[in-house]
C-alpha cells in the first residue's frame, strides 16, 4: 500500500526502462483470454452436501483440490471418516454437477490414483466409463473438501498455519530452543510457553479467523435446507475436452523455444560485460553456467524416451 501511495503522489518519473516494460507486456499481453483458456469445466458426481457447498461457493473448489493434492497421513484420517460431508455414510446419494477449475487443478485431480474410503458411497461400474469418471473425480473433490474442512477447523483452534510456522522459525533462528532436541522435556516446555505467548498475540486471532473463514462458510451453507431434488433433473453442459492434458507437446516445445530465445538474448547482451569482468577477476571459473543451456537441457530431457526404470537425463549435459 505504501508503494502504491508513493507511485501516485511522487512527482519523479517512476516508469521502468523499456526492456522491463517489454518483459512485463509479454507476460500479460494475452490476458484475459489466456486466463479463460486456462479454465476447465467438468461434470462430477459428488455427495449432495458437497454439491450444496459448490453451488453457493464455487471458489471453494480450489481449497478442496489443494486439500486433496497436499494430503498426508493425518489428513487422510479425516477422509476415512467423512464426518462432515457424509452424515448418512454409504447411503448418501451422489448428484451430478458442473465445476469450473483451472487446468492445473484438473490435472492434479486426474493424474493421481485414489481409493475410496470404506464409508464412501459405491461408485458406478467401470463398464460405464463416463459415469465412473465423473464419480471418481467427485470422490477426490469430496475427500479433499473433507480434509480441508477438518484440517482448517483443527488448525484454527490450535492456532497453527503459516503464521505460526513463521513465528516458530523466528524463534529457532534467534536460538530460543537453545539447540535442544525436539521432543525432549525442556524443548516441550519451551514450545508450550511459545504457543501460549503466540495465542495471546493479535497475529493468532487474525490467523485463526483466516483459517476458520471457509469452515464457518461451509457450516452456514449446510445449515440451510437442501435435498437431492435440487440437483436431479438439471440440464448440464458436457465436460470440456481434456486432450490438452495428453497432447501438449507442441505447446510445451513452443514455450521452451520462447524461453530459450529470451535466455540467448540475455546472454548476448551480458557476454561482453562478463568477459570484461572475467578479465579483471583472475580467480573466476572459466566454465560458467550458460542460461540458454537450461532450455536446451529441458528440451532434450522431454525428448528422451523413458524406460521402466524412469526417464533418463541427456548424456551430454554438463556435470
Amino acid at each position: 500500500m505504501d508503494s502504491l501511495k508513493f507511485l501516485i503522489t511522487s512527482e519523479s518519473e517512476s516508469r521502468a526502462s523499456e526492456p522491463v516494460q517489454t518483459a512485463v507486456m509479454n507476460m500479460i499481453k494475452d490476458y484475459p483470454d489466456q486466463a479463460k483458456k486456462n479454465m476447465h469445466t467438468v461434470r462430477v458426481r459428488v455427495p449432495v452436501s458437497v454439491a450444496m457447498v459448490l453451488k453457493h461457493e464455487p471458489c471453494l473448489i480450489s481449497l478442496a483440490v489443494e486439500g486433496f493434492y497436499d494430503r498426508d497421513i493425518d489428513s487422510m484420517k479425516f477422509a476415512a471418516k467423512m464426518e462432515k460431508f457424509l452424515e448418512k455414510g454409504r447411503e448418501e446419494e451422489l448428484v451430478c454437477v458442473c465445476v469450473k477449475l483451472s487446468r492445473a487443478m484438473y490435472a492434479q485431480l486426474v493424474q493421481q490414483t485414489f481409493r475410496a474410503p470404506k464409508v464412501y458411497p459405491e461408485l458406478p461400474s467401470r463398464d460405464h466409463r463416463e459415469e465412473y469418471a465423473e464419480a471418481e473425480l467427485g470422490l477426490k473433490i469430496a475427500c479433499g473438501m473433507e480434509m480441508m474442512y477438518q484440517q482448517r477447523k483443527r488448525d484454527g483452534v490450535e492456532g497453527k498455519g503459516s503464521t505460526w510456522e513463521a513465528f516458530k522459525q523466528s524463534l529457532e533462528k534467534s536460538g530460543y530452543f537453545q539447540g535442544l532436541l525436539p521432543g525432549s522435556s525442556e524443548y516441550q516446555r519451551l514450545m508450550q510457553n511459545a504457543q501460549e505467548y503466540y495465542r495471546n498475540t493479535s497475529l493468532y486471532s487474525k490467523s485463526s479467523d483466516l483459517m476458520n473463514a471457509p469452515v464457518r462458510r461451509i457450516d452456514e451453507i449446510l445449515a440451510l435446507p437442501y435435498s437431492v431434488d435440487e440437483f436431479n433433473g438439471q440440464e448440464l453442459p458436457p465436460s470440456d475436452d481434456d486432450s490438452w492434458l495428453y497432447n501438449g507437446e507442441e505447446e510445451l516445445n513452443s514455450a521452451l523455444m520462447e524461453r530459450q530465445k529470451e535466455m540467448e538474448l540475455y546472454d548476448l547482451k551480458h557476454k561482453g560485460k562478463g568477459k570484461e569482468k572475467r578479465g579483471q577477476d583472475t580467480g573466476s571459473n572459466a566454465d560458467e553456467f550458460d542460461p540458454s543451456d537450461l532450455a536446451k537441457s529441458m528440451r532434450a530431457f522431454v525428448d528422451m524416451v523413458s524406460s521402466f526404470e524412469g526417464a533418463e537425463a541427456p548424456e551430454d549435459r554438463s556435470e
